[in-house]
Protein backbone atom coordinates (compact mmCIF):
# COMPACT_ATOMS: atom_id res chain seq x y z
CA UNK A 1 0.00 0.00 0.00
CA UNK A 2 1.46 3.47 -0.92
CA UNK A 3 0.33 6.76 -0.51
CA UNK A 4 1.84 10.24 -0.47
CA UNK A 5 3.64 11.15 3.29
CA UNK A 6 2.73 14.61 4.89
CA UNK A 7 5.49 17.19 4.67
CA UNK A 8 5.17 17.48 8.14
CA UNK A 9 2.97 16.24 10.92
CA UNK A 10 2.13 20.20 11.82
CA UNK A 11 0.39 19.69 8.51
CA UNK A 12 -2.25 16.81 9.60
CA UNK A 13 -5.35 18.14 10.33
CA UNK A 14 -8.37 15.40 11.06
CA UNK A 15 -8.03 11.72 11.65
CA UNK A 16 -5.87 9.14 10.22
CA UNK A 17 -8.50 7.07 7.58
CA UNK A 18 -8.93 4.14 6.24
CA UNK A 19 -11.55 4.52 3.25
CA UNK A 20 -13.76 1.62 1.15
CA UNK A 21 -16.30 1.34 -0.92
CA UNK A 22 -17.67 -1.77 -2.18
CA UNK A 23 -18.23 -0.68 -5.96
CA UNK A 24 -15.75 0.24 -8.81
CA UNK A 25 -17.68 2.63 -10.58
CA UNK A 26 -18.22 5.06 -12.85
CA UNK A 27 -20.64 6.27 -10.85
CA UNK A 28 -21.85 9.02 -8.33
CA UNK A 29 -20.60 7.50 -4.77
CA UNK A 30 -17.80 6.29 -6.36
CA UNK A 31 -16.97 9.85 -7.79
CA UNK A 32 -17.63 11.48 -4.45
CA UNK A 33 -15.44 8.47 -2.94
CA UNK A 34 -12.69 9.64 -5.35
CA UNK A 35 -13.02 13.31 -4.50
CA UNK A 36 -13.41 12.63 -0.33
CA UNK A 37 -10.09 10.62 -0.76
CA UNK A 38 -8.02 12.76 -2.65
CA UNK A 39 -9.16 15.80 -0.30
CA UNK A 40 -8.39 13.89 3.16
CA UNK A 41 -4.76 13.04 1.13
CA UNK A 42 -4.37 16.70 0.19
CA UNK A 43 -4.54 17.19 4.22
CA UNK A 44 -2.23 14.24 5.21
CA UNK A 45 -4.00 11.86 7.20
CA UNK A 46 -5.09 8.91 4.60
CA UNK A 47 -3.91 5.65 5.61
CA UNK A 48 -5.04 3.83 2.50
CA UNK A 49 -8.19 3.70 0.05
CA UNK A 50 -9.67 0.03 -0.37
CA UNK A 51 -11.52 -0.87 -3.87
CA UNK A 52 -12.74 -4.08 -5.01
CA UNK A 53 -11.24 -4.35 -8.31
CA UNK A 54 -8.68 -2.37 -10.52
CA UNK A 55 -11.28 -0.74 -12.59
CA UNK A 56 -12.32 2.38 -13.04
CA UNK A 57 -12.19 4.43 -9.63
CA UNK A 58 -8.72 2.46 -9.61
CA UNK A 59 -7.57 4.26 -12.42
CA UNK A 60 -9.75 7.49 -10.70
CA UNK A 61 -7.09 7.36 -7.36
CA UNK A 62 -4.39 6.80 -9.49
CA UNK A 63 -4.59 9.53 -11.61
CA UNK A 64 -4.67 11.61 -8.31
CA UNK A 65 -1.46 9.75 -6.97
CA UNK A 66 -3.06 7.28 -4.65
CA UNK A 67 -2.32 3.52 -5.08
CA UNK A 68 -5.63 1.88 -3.76
CA UNK A 69 -5.77 -1.76 -2.32
CA UNK A 70 -7.88 -3.97 -4.28
CA UNK A 71 -9.90 -6.36 -1.96
CA UNK A 72 -12.33 -8.65 -3.48
CA UNK A 73 -15.67 -7.53 -1.52
CA UNK A 74 -18.39 -10.23 -3.07
CA UNK A 75 -20.25 -12.59 -1.21
CA UNK A 76 -22.39 -13.26 2.03
CA UNK A 77 -19.64 -13.16 4.44
CA UNK A 78 -16.09 -12.08 3.25
CA UNK A 79 -13.82 -12.86 6.00
CA UNK A 80 -10.93 -11.90 3.52
CA UNK A 81 -12.37 -8.40 3.10
CA UNK A 82 -12.33 -8.21 7.21
CA UNK A 83 -9.40 -9.25 7.68
CA UNK A 84 -7.41 -6.91 5.27
CA UNK A 85 -9.24 -4.13 6.66
CA UNK A 86 -8.81 -5.25 10.37
CA UNK A 87 -4.97 -5.30 8.82
CA UNK A 88 -5.21 -1.92 7.20
CA UNK A 89 -5.99 -0.36 10.16
CA UNK A 90 -3.20 -1.66 11.91
CA UNK A 91 -0.49 -1.35 9.93
CA UNK A 92 -1.37 2.25 9.18
CA UNK A 93 -2.28 3.16 13.02
CA UNK A 94 -5.50 4.67 11.78
CA UNK A 95 -8.27 5.85 13.90
CA UNK A 96 -11.50 6.32 11.43
CA UNK A 97 -12.92 3.91 8.77
CA UNK A 98 -14.57 5.83 6.21
CA UNK A 99 -17.18 3.30 4.88
CA UNK A 100 -19.56 3.92 1.25
CA UNK A 101 -22.55 2.28 0.49
CA UNK A 102 -23.75 -0.65 2.58
CA UNK A 103 -22.05 -3.41 2.21
CA UNK A 104 -18.45 -1.85 3.08
CA UNK A 105 -19.91 -0.09 5.92
CA UNK A 106 -21.10 -3.42 7.80
CA UNK A 107 -18.20 -4.79 7.16
CA UNK A 108 -16.56 -1.27 8.57
CA UNK A 109 -18.55 -1.52 11.54
CA UNK A 110 -17.69 -5.43 12.21
CA UNK A 111 -14.04 -4.17 11.86
CA UNK A 112 -14.70 -0.91 14.27
CA UNK A 113 -16.25 -2.61 16.82
CA UNK A 114 -13.31 -5.06 17.13
CA UNK A 115 -10.88 -2.41 17.11
CA UNK A 116 -12.77 -0.14 18.92
CA UNK A 117 -12.07 2.66 15.47
CA UNK A 118 -14.90 4.97 15.15
CA UNK A 119 -16.88 4.33 11.67
CA UNK A 120 -18.47 6.65 9.14
CA UNK A 121 -21.14 5.15 6.85
CA UNK A 122 -22.24 7.06 3.74
CA UNK A 123 -25.80 5.99 1.84
CA UNK A 124 -25.83 7.61 -1.75
CA UNK A 125 -28.88 5.73 -2.04
CA UNK A 126 -31.83 3.66 -0.69
CA UNK A 127 -31.21 0.51 -3.50
CA UNK A 128 -29.44 -1.54 -1.09
CA UNK A 129 -32.22 -1.48 1.60
CA UNK A 130 -34.65 -3.58 0.02
CA UNK A 131 -32.27 -6.33 -0.15
CA UNK A 132 -33.51 -9.44 1.98
CA UNK A 133 -31.54 -12.35 3.70
CA UNK A 134 -30.83 -14.21 6.60
CA UNK A 135 -28.30 -11.30 8.04
CA UNK A 136 -30.26 -8.57 7.31
CA UNK A 137 -30.89 -8.46 11.08
CA UNK A 138 -27.00 -8.52 11.84
CA UNK A 139 -26.08 -5.62 8.94
CA UNK A 140 -28.86 -3.26 10.99
CA UNK A 141 -27.54 -4.16 14.76
CA UNK A 142 -23.72 -3.72 13.44
CA UNK A 143 -25.55 -0.31 11.83
CA UNK A 144 -26.52 0.93 14.63
CA UNK A 145 -24.07 0.56 17.20
CA UNK A 146 -22.93 3.44 19.06
CA UNK A 147 -18.95 3.67 17.02
CA UNK A 148 -21.12 4.47 13.46
CA UNK A 149 -22.19 7.75 12.26
CA UNK A 150 -24.69 7.63 9.39
CA UNK A 151 -24.59 10.18 6.31
CA UNK A 152 -27.19 9.93 4.27
CA UNK A 153 -26.60 12.14 1.44
CA UNK A 154 -30.08 13.69 1.17
CA UNK A 155 -33.24 13.68 3.53
CA UNK A 156 -34.79 11.45 0.92
CA UNK A 157 -32.16 8.86 2.15
CA UNK A 158 -31.91 9.82 5.38
CA UNK A 159 -35.92 8.52 5.79
CA UNK A 160 -35.17 5.76 3.80
CA UNK A 161 -32.70 4.71 6.91
CA UNK A 162 -35.06 5.33 9.51
CA UNK A 163 -38.17 3.05 7.89
CA UNK A 164 -35.04 0.65 6.99
CA UNK A 165 -34.75 0.69 11.37
CA UNK A 166 -31.50 3.17 11.76
CA UNK A 167 -31.83 5.85 14.81
CA UNK A 168 -32.17 9.18 14.01
CA UNK A 169 -29.81 9.68 16.47
CA UNK A 170 -26.94 8.19 15.07
CA UNK A 171 -27.55 9.74 11.45
CA UNK A 172 -27.01 13.20 9.85
CA UNK A 173 -27.32 14.70 5.89
CA UNK A 174 -24.65 16.01 4.67
CA UNK A 175 -25.67 16.50 0.49
CA UNK A 176 -23.45 16.01 -1.92
CA UNK A 177 -21.11 18.62 -3.31
CA UNK A 178 -20.22 19.75 -7.06
CA UNK A 179 -17.00 21.71 -7.68
CA UNK A 180 -18.38 25.01 -9.30
CA UNK A 181 -15.27 26.48 -10.94
CA UNK A 182 -15.36 23.29 -12.55
CA UNK A 183 -18.86 23.13 -13.32
CA UNK A 184 -20.27 26.58 -14.34
CA UNK A 185 -22.47 28.28 -17.48
CA UNK A 186 -20.98 27.87 -20.53
CA UNK A 187 -21.82 26.73 -24.25
CA UNK A 188 -20.17 24.65 -26.26
CA UNK A 189 -20.90 22.53 -29.51
CA UNK A 190 -19.27 19.87 -28.48
CA UNK A 191 -21.76 17.10 -28.83
CA UNK A 192 -23.49 18.97 -31.99
CA UNK A 193 -19.59 18.54 -33.68
CA UNK A 194 -19.12 14.97 -32.82
CA UNK A 195 -22.59 13.84 -34.22
CA UNK A 196 -22.25 16.20 -37.43
CA UNK A 197 -25.68 18.14 -36.30
CA UNK A 198 -26.37 22.10 -36.94
CA UNK A 199 -25.64 24.52 -34.61
CA UNK A 200 -29.17 25.34 -34.29
CA UNK A 201 -30.02 21.49 -32.94
CA UNK A 202 -31.46 21.37 -29.54
CA UNK A 203 -30.23 18.84 -27.38
CA UNK A 204 -31.86 17.24 -24.19
CA UNK A 205 -29.28 14.99 -22.31
CA UNK A 206 -29.23 12.55 -19.37
CA UNK A 207 -25.65 11.48 -17.82
CA UNK A 208 -26.16 7.95 -15.44
CA UNK A 209 -24.87 4.24 -16.33
CA UNK A 210 -27.66 2.20 -17.96
CA UNK A 211 -29.60 0.41 -15.69
CA UNK A 212 -32.96 -0.86 -14.74
CA UNK A 213 -33.06 2.30 -12.16
CA UNK A 214 -32.70 4.86 -14.37
CA UNK A 215 -35.97 3.86 -16.31
CA UNK A 216 -33.97 4.76 -19.76
CA UNK A 217 -37.07 3.31 -21.75
CA UNK A 218 -39.54 6.03 -20.12
CA UNK A 219 -37.18 8.66 -21.66
CA UNK A 220 -36.79 6.91 -24.89
CA UNK A 221 -40.72 6.59 -24.85
CA UNK A 222 -41.00 10.60 -23.98
CA UNK A 223 -38.37 11.14 -26.80
CA UNK A 224 -40.33 9.03 -29.62
CA UNK A 225 -43.23 11.90 -28.32
CA UNK A 226 -41.45 14.94 -28.44
CA UNK A 227 -39.40 14.01 -32.26
CA UNK A 228 -43.24 13.80 -33.67
CA UNK A 229 -43.71 17.33 -32.96
CA UNK A 230 -40.40 18.67 -33.14
CA UNK A 231 -38.57 16.48 -35.20
CA UNK A 232 -34.86 18.62 -34.75
CA UNK A 233 -34.83 17.71 -31.39
CA UNK A 234 -31.79 15.44 -30.32
CA UNK A 235 -31.65 13.23 -26.95
CA UNK A 236 -28.27 11.83 -25.56
CA UNK A 237 -27.46 8.82 -23.26
CA UNK A 238 -23.90 9.03 -21.52
CA UNK A 239 -23.39 6.17 -19.51
CA UNK A 240 -22.13 2.81 -19.73
CA UNK A 241 -23.89 0.12 -19.43
CA UNK A 242 -23.81 -4.55 -20.20
CA UNK A 243 -24.65 -5.40 -23.40
CA UNK A 244 -27.39 -6.69 -22.48
CA UNK A 245 -28.79 -3.44 -20.84
CA UNK A 246 -27.53 -1.54 -24.28
CA UNK A 247 -29.49 -4.17 -26.36
CA UNK A 248 -32.71 -3.15 -24.69
CA UNK A 249 -32.45 0.54 -25.38
CA UNK A 250 -31.46 -0.23 -29.25
CA UNK A 251 -33.94 -2.64 -29.77
CA UNK A 252 -36.75 0.21 -28.18
CA UNK A 253 -34.87 3.03 -30.33
CA UNK A 254 -35.67 0.97 -33.29
CA UNK A 255 -39.28 -0.07 -32.33
CA UNK A 256 -40.39 3.95 -31.72
CA UNK A 257 -38.68 4.97 -34.39
CA UNK A 258 -36.22 7.44 -33.08
CA UNK A 259 -32.84 5.79 -34.68
CA UNK A 260 -31.31 9.11 -35.79
CA UNK A 261 -32.47 11.05 -32.45
CA UNK A 262 -31.42 8.93 -30.11
CA UNK A 263 -27.70 8.69 -29.30
CA UNK A 264 -25.84 6.39 -26.72
CA UNK A 265 -22.42 8.22 -26.19
CA UNK A 266 -21.49 5.38 -24.00
CA UNK A 267 -19.24 6.61 -20.96
CA UNK A 268 -17.53 10.06 -21.08
CA UNK A 269 -15.39 12.65 -18.66
CA UNK A 270 -16.05 15.37 -20.86
CA UNK A 271 -16.78 17.03 -17.70
CA UNK A 272 -18.90 20.43 -17.73
CA UNK A 273 -18.05 20.50 -21.23
CA UNK A 274 -20.82 17.38 -22.09
CA UNK A 275 -23.71 19.52 -19.86
CA UNK A 276 -22.76 23.42 -21.44
CA UNK A 277 -22.95 20.90 -24.90
CA UNK A 278 -27.36 20.19 -23.64
CA UNK A 279 -29.90 22.68 -23.52
CA UNK A 280 -31.85 20.75 -21.47
CA UNK A 281 -30.63 18.08 -18.94
CA UNK A 282 -33.32 15.03 -18.31
CA UNK A 283 -33.66 12.08 -15.75
CA UNK A 284 -35.88 9.69 -15.88
CA UNK A 285 -34.79 7.77 -12.94
CA UNK A 286 -37.64 5.81 -10.08
CA UNK A 287 -34.76 6.63 -7.17
CA UNK A 288 -31.88 8.19 -6.64
CA UNK A 289 -30.24 9.25 -3.18
CA UNK A 290 -28.93 12.66 -4.88
CA UNK A 291 -27.57 12.67 -8.16
CA UNK A 292 -24.20 14.31 -9.02
CA UNK A 293 -25.30 14.25 -12.56
CA UNK A 294 -27.83 16.72 -11.57
CA UNK A 295 -25.99 18.78 -9.93
CA UNK A 296 -23.27 19.16 -12.26
CA UNK A 297 -26.55 20.32 -15.01
CA UNK A 298 -27.93 23.16 -12.26
CA UNK A 299 -24.07 23.89 -12.06
CA UNK A 300 -23.67 24.45 -15.50
CA UNK A 301 -27.11 26.59 -16.02
CA UNK A 302 -28.48 23.92 -17.69
CA UNK A 303 -32.55 23.88 -17.03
Amino acid sequence: MNWRAPQSANKISGPRTLHVIDSGGPGGAETVFAQLVDAAQRRGNNIGALVPYDGWLAHRLRSDGIEPVVQPSKGSFNAGLARRLLQLLRAGNGELIHAHLLGSSVYAAAVGLVSGRPVIAVFHGATDLGESGALLSLKRWLLARRHVTVVAVSTVVRDALLAWGLDARRMVVIINGVDTESYAPGRVDLLRNELGLPSQTRIVGAVGNVRSAKAYDVLLRAAAQVVQSIPDVHFVIAGEGTRSDLDALLRLRATLGIDDNLHLLGFRSDGARLYQSMDVFASSALTEGLPLSCLEAMACGVP
